[in-house]
């Protein structure tokens, strides 16, 4: 049996892993859609949770955007939302990033001087 974290907004048809999610109700107005729901073009979870992954990011920013626009916004959405930038996504992911490493920081530690050595002498 497939672990719940492992499959995680992911779904299966057929052979096919689809990515998943439910739109915030406040958001529905703006977004036109209940759900997100995409292809990932693959048949291997272990791929699938890699694009998964990818998608989460672009959920994010994509509802972070939506959001906004909310906020901003005191009259009724006609339109809908427009695409999200790639520079808005951009910054989006580099502040989900600091946000992670914040979180669990790992140490990085240099290579021992025996490593270096023996990588010189090659």
């Amino acid at each position: 049996m497939t672990d719940v974290a492992e499959t995680k907004h992911l779904q299966k048809r057929g052979e096919t892993w689809h990515y998943y999610r439910r739109v915030p109700t406040k958001l529905i107005p703006i977004l036109e859609k209940t759900f997100i729901k995409v292809s990932l073009g693959t048949t291997d979870l272990k791929e699938a949770r890699k694009r998964r992954n990818i998608k989460d990011v672009e959920f994010d920013a994509m509802m972070a955007g939506a959001e906004a626009h909310l906020e901003s916004s005191s009259d009724t959405v006609k339109n809908g939302l427009a695409p999200v930038s790639m520079p808005m996504l951009t910054d989006y992911l580099r502040q989900h990033v600091e946000a992670k490493d914040q979180q669990k920081p790992q140490i990085l530690r240099p290579p021992s001087l025996q490593a270096i050595r023996h990588s010189v002498q090659k």
